[in-house]
């Protein structure tokens, strides 16, 4: 789950970049910058999952039909972490992006700020 979510995450991000994208223009929101976060993810966690189809079959998908039901419970379960995870991994994305933003001050709003506070430190 947390795959699809992240998955998800990357288009989502991707179409909103390609929509705000301007030829020959810089990026002042860094939206690039969450495009890779996501899609990094992404293939990070299709490379995982390839794996571990490969040595456990499709019971990693799918328990089995011959499962019981501490089996079904177990599979819940990680599906259930596995939801917290997605989300917490775009939420993690989301904050680093924030604080890219922050740093890189695309509005020059702390510039501002910063050069306000030097003129009035100068005339005291």
């Amino acid at each position: 789950m947390h795959f699809v979510l992240v998955l998800l995450a990357a288009i989502i991000s991707t179409l909103v970049w390609y929509k705000h994208k301007k030829s020959n223009e810089k990026e002042p929101l860094k939206l690039i910058a969450i495009v890779y976060m996501y899609s990094g993810a992404s293939l990070m966690w299709l490379g995982d999952l390839i794996v571990g189809f490969v040595k456990e079959g499709s019971a990693i998908f799918f328990p089995g039909e011959d499962a019981t039901v501490e089996t079904w419970s177990l599979f819940f379960h990680q599906s259930l972490n596995d939801l917290f995870l997605g989300f917490a991994t775009i939420v993690l994305g989301l904050l680093i992006w924030l604080i890219i933003l922050l740093i890189s001050d695309p509005k020059g709003i702390f510039k501002k700020k910063s050069d306000k506070w030097f003129v009035l430190k100068g005339r005291i």
